[in-house]
């Protein structure tokens, strides 16, 4: 069996659906739909942003997953993780910690909580 895969060495811009992946180095598996992004990425999404070392996104699942520290936003509010999965389809996330940083009125903590419970 032959494996196929798309590498490129040289920085890309992947975009699909809502999720936009700014990479320095990126290898694509087309048979199983995953995408491995390394060597610095910026993401871009409907719920926030991240910004990491690498970011593996499997396309067919939704998910992203972020092995390691990853910042950025989510429903406007800033953070710092380790070890973050987003799911696009639902809208949710898990980390093993995060931290977020509350500026200002907790108005868009309340109304994040309360948009994730509807």
């Amino acid at each position: 069996t032959v494996e196929q895969r798309i590498l490129c060495h040289q920085g890309a811009t992947l975009t699909y659906k809502e999720v936009t992946l700014y990479t320095n180095q990126t290898r694509f598996n087309p048979t199983d739909k995953l995408i491995e992004c390394t060597d610095g990425v910026r993401t871009t999404f409907a719920e926030g942003t991240l910004q990491t070392d690498k970011i593996y996104w499997n396309v067919k699942e939704q998910q992203l997953y972020c092995p390691g520290n990853v910042t950025g936003t989510w429903r406007k509010i800033p953070f710092v993780g380790e070890n973050m999965t987003i799911d696009l389809k639902t809208k949710g996330f898990s980390a093993r910690n995060i931290r977020l940083t509350l500026n200002g009125s907790l108005d868009t903590l309340s109304d994040s909580i309360k948009t994730k419970q509807r």
